[in-house]
């Protein structure tokens, strides 16, 4: 009996071991080592953000020159030293806002459409075959501020009729094409402002006192800012090496309200000094510099290296007193010359003598006046009318281009195309167009080019 009660304990015992081994408490008490509780980490799908892409904003107003022309504008003549050996030519399709070049007449009939004015490829091709490698394109603001549909002037002086918040994308459009075909046949590009409300370039009392261009603070003086911030920003990205800009063609000889005595009595006694590096007063000076450096601050504001060229007073004749008050961090001065202009109204009407002379001791002011002053210049246009004919014309064209060959100074005949003065008839072949006894060829564009005096220029 004791035999089988101690089976049925002993029995037990090993059921009990054999149900318990696993248990944490049994382990525990056994005083065994504890397991290692492995917690499995299931790692979670990642969750795509959402990031907001940055959109680049588009200027409406950026340029249409392509990026061949761009990259090609890069290999140009560095312009941030002496100025290039440039042998240029001036573009006159855009210089007074729907009205013939030079007319005075108020005449409706006279005035053109737009599209009288739009720049073609085959000038340029025509400048590039010439041998020119600088195109002076002279403008006037008005095109740029105005509808396409508001190109309908009555007569001269008319109220200015555009907008300065008006953007002609069509102007600027074409402006642009001429620039890149430019570029593309290794021409550098000056911009010049030839015309502008309150400072119009046409004749009459407007053009003697430019008035509403030089108030200070005058509506004049904002729309001709803005055009040059407006054209700053669509042209910031265009080699400074390929394009520059001159702010404004020609101011007069004084440009706030009074007498100025340097003028008067040069004009009076009709005599030509030795040396045009007169001054004129410190009023007219400051009012010009002024205004000519909120242009530059513009400018600058968009490419700080931009070549901006300065016209001179009286015409681009008279070196400025305080000329180192302007800002421009890469200036340079432009003057003008034009001898024996008032009587250059029949063939061989010229004192030649006399007139050579004159364009020598011209230049050599100009030259005298920028080496004391230690500025670059350039001779942004000269000329001599085709009217005292080839012989005359010719000889006082290769005075003045002989003496900035001697300097070393680049010069911009004016003008390549549609005036008496011009090199090449594009518009017309008439006796107003031609010179007498001048030799002609015709242009890859079949014009008709005066063959001496394109030799001569370049």
């Amino acid at each position: 009996m004791k035999k089988k009660v101690l089976s049925i304990l002993l029995a037990g015992s090993m059921l009990l071991a054999v149900c318990g081994c696993n248990s944490p408490e049994i382990i525990a008490d056994q005083g065994g080592p504890e397991e290692e509780v492995v917690e499995e980490v299931v790692e979670e799908e990642p969750v795509e953000e959402l990031v907001e892409e940055a959109v680049e904003e588009v200027d409406e107003h950026a340029n249409t020159i392509s990026d061949e022309a761009k990259e090609h504008a890069k290999a140009f003549p560095a312009v941030d030293g002496d100025l290039p050996e440039w042998r240029g030519v001036a573009v006159v399709d855009k210089a007074e806002f729907a009205w013939p070049w030079a007319s005075t007449v108020s005449d409706p009939a006279l005035v053109r459409d737009t599209k009288d004015t739009v720049y073609k490829e085959a000038e340029v091709m025509e400048i590039s075959e010439a041998g020119y490698n600088f195109v002076r394109v002279y403008l006037d603001t008005r095109y740029f501020f105005t509808e396409e549909n508001k190109v309908n002037l009555d007569h001269v002086g008319l109220d200015f009729v555009g907008d300065i918040d008006t953007y002609n994308e069509i102007q600027y459009e074409n402006l642009d094409r001429l620039i890149e075909w430019c570029i593309m046949n290794d021409i550098h590009v000056c911009l010049d402002v030839h015309s502008t409300p309150g400072g119009l370039m046409i004749g009459g009392d407007e053009e003697a006192s430019r008035e509403g261009l030089f108030t200070p603070g005058s509506e004049d003086q904002e729309i001709f800012v803005k055009f040059w911030e407006n054209i700053a920003k669509r042209y910031s990205d265009i080699d400074v090496n390929a394009l520059s800009f001159n702010l404004y063609n020609e101011p007069p000889f004084f440009v706030s309200d009074h007498d100025n005595v340097v003028y008067t009595d040069y004009a009076a006694k009709g005599e030509i000094p030795d040396s045009m590096t007169f001054y004129v007063t410190d009023d007219d000076n400051d009012v010009y510099v002024n205004l000519m450096n909120e242009a530059i601050d513009a400018i600058e504001a968009e490419t700080p290296d931009r070549l901006i060229f300065v016209d001179m007073l009286g015409y681009s004749r008279f070196g400025l007193e305080n000329l180192d008050q302007l800002h421009g961090n890469n200036m340079a001065i432009s003057f003008h010359l034009y001898p024996g202009e008032t009587a250059d109204t029949e063939v061989d009407s010229l004192n030649l003598s006399a007139c050579k002379k004159e364009a020598e001791n011209i230049l050599d002011g100009y030259n005298e006046f920028a080496t004391e002053n230690n500025v670059r210049w350039m001779l942004q246009e000269y000329g001599c009318a085709n009217q005292v004919g080839a012989a005359q014309q010719n000889e006082i064209v290769k005075a003045i281009v002989d003496k900035c060959k001697e300097y070393g100074v680049p010069y911009a005949y004016h003008s390549f195309n549609g005036t008496s003065f011009g090199i090449c008839n594009i518009e017309k072949f008439t006796e107003d167009f031609i010179t007498p006894g001048a030799t002609y060829e015709e242009t890859c564009a079949g014009h008709k080019i005066n063959v001496e005096l394109r030799d001569i220029t370049n």
